[in-house]
This record gives C-alpha cells, sequence and structure tokens, in this order.
C-alpha cells in the first residue's frame, strides 16, 4: 500500500471516529464497550457444518483436511492414544467461527456397543458430573490448537427419533480449523457433525467507518429503544433486534397458550463470557437451524449481569421448545451458563425471580403455589399422553417428567448449584407479587361495614406440626366457609403469618395455597398447605389467614384466624 493509499484510510478513520465521536457527544451516549451485552451483529449469521461418517478407525495422516464445502468427503478417525481416544484429521471450516456445535448419531442397529459395555446412563451421568465422549479444538491455521474442550450431551435437545445428540455451542477465539476426537470405547457412535457459527461478522469485510458508525448506532439502539415491561412488578427485557436475531433462520411461526408455570434451565454453555449478545446468537442459530427447532427454545434468557432478554419470536404467551412435553402452557426462563458446579451470581437469580413475579403476577398466578396443570408424557410405544396433576408453579427442568413412569426427567438442569436455589427464587417472586398488592398492614382496602357479616370462616382441623427446621412442610388443613359469599377458586386464597415470641411480625403474607374448587357456603375444603418456616431460629406463633385477592384479608374483617405455637430449629 502506498503513501496516497495510507493517507485516504487514515483520512476515512479520522472522519469515522470524529463522527462517532460527534454523535455520542451530542446525544449523551456511552461510547460501545467490547464487553457490551447488547451490542448485536452488523450482519446476518455466517455457518455452515460437516458431518463425517465414522468409517473403519483407520489410521489417518494429521494433514489431511475435510473442506466444510464437501461434507461428503470422508476423513476417517486416526487412533491418538489407543485405549482412549480415536482423533480425527483438521477439518477446513471455509469461514472464520467464533462458535462451534458438535453433534453426533449413534448407531441403533448395525454396530452396537459390545453386551458387556455399561448403558449410557451407567457411563454418562452421574449426578451433574457428565462422561462425555466428544472433545473438540480449534486452530487459526491447522497447525497451532487450543486445548481439547469437552462437548458433553445435552440431553435437553437429545433427537430421539434420530438417535442424534447435541452438545451446546462451545466459544472460541476466531478459527479457521477443527478437529475433534472421540471416546474409543464409545463405539456406538455413528458419524460426527460440527457446525462452524460465526455471529459477529467475523467475516465481515472490515470498513473502519463502517465500524464506529455500527457502534454508535448500537448505542443509539440501546439508550432510545423502549424496552418491554410487565405491569405490577416491571422488568425490563431486551428485544430481539438487540441482541442481533438473524431474520433469516427464524424458520418456526408463533403457536399460543396462556403461561401457567415458569421452568426455569440452563444453558450449559460458558461462564466466562463477555458478550452475551453473541452467546444468545449462537445459541439461536443452533436451536433454530442446526437442532431445526425453527427458533431459539427459551421464552427468556437471563444473563450473569442480571439482563433479560427475549428469546422465542412471539412475546407473550407463546410457546416454546425448552421442555419436552411441556411447552404449551409454560414459559422457559433459561440462564446463560453451567450451574452443575458454578453458582449463579445473585444479580443473575434477582432477575429470574423479577422476571418470573412479573410474568405469572400479571396472570394472577402465585410464584410459590402449585396450581393443577396438565402436560403430555410418552409411553413406551411413543405416543404422548395427557397427564394432570398439581405441581409448583416455578419448577425446574428436571422437574417436568415427560416420560411415563419415570421418577424424574432425564436430564440435570438446571444444574445442582441453581436448583438449589430454586426456593429463593420462589420466594423471592411471591414476595414481588405479594408487595404489589399487600401492604405490610392488616387491610389493604376500606373494609365495608356489609363484608364481615357476608364473610365467614371455621377452621375445622390441621395437623400443624410443633417444630419445624429450614424446609417447606405441607400442612393438611380443613376448613369450612361460615359466610353467606361463596369462596371462588383463585380469588379466595389460605396464607399464614409469622410472629415472633414478643408478638412482633415476622413474615406477613406467607405463600399462598388455592382452594381445590369454589366453596359455598355450609361446605368444607381440604387443602394440603405448603408453610416455608420463619427466616430465623426461636419460637413462633404461626397464624392461618384467609385473603380475597385485591380486596381484603378475612382478619381484617375480624373474622377468626388459627393460631398455632411452632418451634424454627
Amino acid at each position: 500500500m502506498g503513501p496516497r493509499s495510507l493517507s485516504l484510510a487514515a483520512r476515512r478513520r479520522t472522519a469515522a471516529f470524529v463522527i462517532a465521536l460527534l454523535a455520542l457527544t451530542a446525544f449523551g451516549l456511552p461510547q460501545p464497550a467490547v464487553a457490551d451485552p447488547g451490542g448485536p451483529a452488523l450482519g446476518p449469521t455466517v455457518a455452515s457444518e460437516v458431518r463425517q461418517p465414522r468409517a473403519a478407525l483407520a489410521r489417518s495422516s494429521s494433514d489431511d483436511v475435510a473442506s466444510a464445502q464437501s461434507a461428503d468427503a470422508v476423513s476417517a478417525l486416526a487412533w491418538s492414544s489407543p485405549d482412549e481416544w480415536l482423533v480425527s484429521a483438521p477439518v477446513e471450516a471455509g469461514q472464520l467461527f467464533g462458535h462451534i456445535g458438535v453433534h453426533w448419531t449413534r448407531y441403533e442397529g448395525g454396530a452396537p456397543p459390545p453386551s458387556d459395555a455399561p448403558t449410557e446412563d451407567e457411563a454418562h451421568v452421574d449426578g451433574d458430573v457428565t462422561q462425555w465422549d466428544v472433545e473438540v479444538r480449534t486452530s487459526t491455521d491447522g497447525r497451532q490448537w487450543s486445548q481439547w474442550y469437552e462437548a458433553p450431551a445435552d440431553h435437553d435437545m437429545d433427537d430421539e427419533e434420530r438417535s442424534e445428540h447435541y452438545a451446546q455451542p462451545i466459544p472460541v477465539e476466531p478459527s479457521r480449523f477443527a478437529q475433534y476426537r472421540v471416546r474409543e470405547s464409545a463405539t456406538d457412535i455413528a458419524d460426527v457433525a460440527l457446525t462452524f457459527m460465526d455471529v459477529s461478522d467475523l467475516n465481515a469485510a472490515p470498513d473502519p467507518v463502517a465500524s464506529i458508525l455500527a457502534d454508535v448506532a448500537a448505542a443509539w439502539r440501546r439508550a432510545t429503544t423502549p424496552l418491554a415491561a410487565s405491569a405490577a412488578v416491571t422488568v425490563a427485557v431486551r428485544s430481539r433486534s438487540t441482541w442481533g436475531a438473524d431474520p433469516g433462520i427464524l424458520r418456526a411461526a408463533p403457536r399460543y397458550s396462556p403461561w401457567k408455570k415458569a421452568i426455569v434451565h440452563h444453558t450449559v454453555t460458558t461462564n466466562s463470557y463477555s458478550d452475551a449478545a453473541a452467546q444468545l446468537r449462537s445459541i439461536y442459530y443452533y436451536h433454530s437451524v442446526t437442532r431445526r427447532w425453527g427458533d431459539i427454545g427459551y421464552t427468556y434468557l437471563v444473563d450473569k449481569w442480571g439482563n433479560v432478554w427475549q428469546g422465542r419470536a412471539g412475546g407473550e404467551d407463546s410457546v416454546g421448545a425448552h421442555a419436552s412435553g411441556w411447552n404449551t402452557g409454560t414459559m422457559g426462563v433459561s440462564t446463560l451458563g453451567d450451574f452443575s458446579s458454578a453458582r449463579p451470581t445473585a444479580t443473575m437469580t434477582d432477575s429470574v425471580a423479577k422476571l418470573i413475579a412479573a410474568k405469572l403476577g400479571a396472570r394472577r398466578i402465585q410464584p410459590m403455589g402449585a396450581d393443577t396443570f396438565t402436560h403430555h408424557e410418552q409411553t413406551r410405544t411413543g405416543a404422548w399422553v395427557p397427564v394432570t396433576s398439581k405441581v409448583p408453579n416455578v419448577l425446574g427442568h428436571r422437574d417436568a417428567v415427560d416420560k411415563l413412569g419415570a421418577r424424574g426427567a432425564a436430564t440435570a438442569c438446571p444444574g445442582t448449584r441453581l436448583y438449589a436455589l430454586l426456593e429463593t427464587v420462589r420466594r423471592t417472586a411471591q414476595a414481588l407479587v405479594s408487595g404489589t398488592t399487600w401492604a405490610a398492614a392488616p387491610a389493604v382496602k376500606p373494609v365495608p361495614a356489609a363484608a364481615g357479616e357476608q364473610l365467614g370462616v371455621k377452621w375445622v382441623s390441621d395437623k400443624t406440626p410443633w417444630g419445624l427446621g429450614a424446609v417447606p412442610v405441607t400442612v393438611p388443613l380443613t376448613i369450612k366457609n361460615t359466610g353467606q359469599l361463596p369462596w371462588i377458586q383463585g380469588l379466595v386464597n389460605v396464607a399464614y403469618h409469622w410472629y415472633d415470641d414478643r408478638g412482633k411480625l415476622a413474615v406477613w403474607d406467607g405463600a399462598r395455597t388455592p382452594l381445590p374448587a369454589d366453596i359455598a357456603p355450609g361446605k368444607e375444603a381440604r387443602l394440603e398447605v405448603r408453610v416455608l418456616p420463619p427466616p430465623r431460629t426461636g419460637r413462633f406463633k404461626l397464624v392461618y389467614d384467609l385473603v380475597w385477592e385485591g380486596q381484603w384479608w378475612f382478619s381484617s374483617l375480624d373474622e377468626e384466624t388459627l393460631v398455632r405455637r411452632v418451634t424454627r430449629r
């Protein structure tokens, strides 16, 4: 490049910098940050895929290269360490990529594993510790390689009809080559496919003017684009355009069913990301194109900084693809990362609770409740049958059973560390929902004189334990409507309050329990009340109460309450 060309390039860079500086100054916008979680890609996702058969396990030279543009080129697996791994030849992607997905099919017949080989459950899962069969590494030039990255199957994405298994996308340094290896003992792996994804314009021709102006445009969009919010409890949700969802790979038309439950997930991707938007774009491509779901499966995603992102297109009450047999009537809230052993940030879990409070609260659904719900489970013949039961309104994916007769779902999602925090998430969400309607005072509205004459309750029986530990308990309770008005299911709920031994309020408005049906005057109702222990040890009074949602606590009308003395151990 000559002096004249250098001068022209320098002038263009200077002009771009001045334009950007003026724009940022004029509108008071923050300068774009490298780790900005909301910066969308400039162009569409660039991706390609290579699928290679297992072949005959013949030796192959490490210099052999299979091109991504000729996926039929066979690269046999070569011996690396005879008692552990079989390694492929380097695979050229034919493009730059910053994320790589790995998936493979298993033989249904023809080459079954030895009869003495462990079953998949025995060999691959031990709690949250997964025994992976495939690893991958990357290179910019096919000579200098990264470390080997584990690629454990995420069984939430299994395609049982095709016997295909998927590892979640792995973020890597910009690369052009990849190499994978298969555990020797995994004799039932038939082929391996690599999905190369560029979600950050790595393949775009460099243009300093376009790049800087794009940063300005992104900052402008973040500053001026209204964020979706829910009434009552409000939560800011970053739109799909904010994270750069490529409309060209959206293949699924939205379907709708009112949300009644929230199912919490984790994406099983890296926790060390600095660009959440790029993570979302890679998951979106992988779900929509590679897995053939037509869109990202999760309804919402929450990153480690607490940002909430819209996942699936369609908005409120859209049906996702996040839990087999449970997608209709649920929203899938996924945390961005892997929480099998790592603890999620408090900011992340607080945002999850706030999102759940906003969405369920707007639908008059109690996060601490367990309402009747119909999902579907698969029989041994492959047929799906409806199953109706009472399940928590906020549950982890591992609680969403999809096989008839199974004791739990075939997944550890949302990871042991996050799953252990679900009770905290429920409590926080319930407190937020309750706080939008109830102040820490007995009455929430002026009480009409006639109301006390029309409402009445008799506490017939209960089995409240005298002592509680740190975990919730279920208390059988029978109550009778002694008033003149029917109790409407969904409007009248059982709740409780905690007072310490000095009479000081410890918890106002404990978890709600819905009525099993409308209760006419003179009729009884039998309930299983879920009682959360008070926040500290000591002696307490547990006061059961009824609440007419948005109107009155029955105690504020001088109606009878049920008081039990309980020791919190």
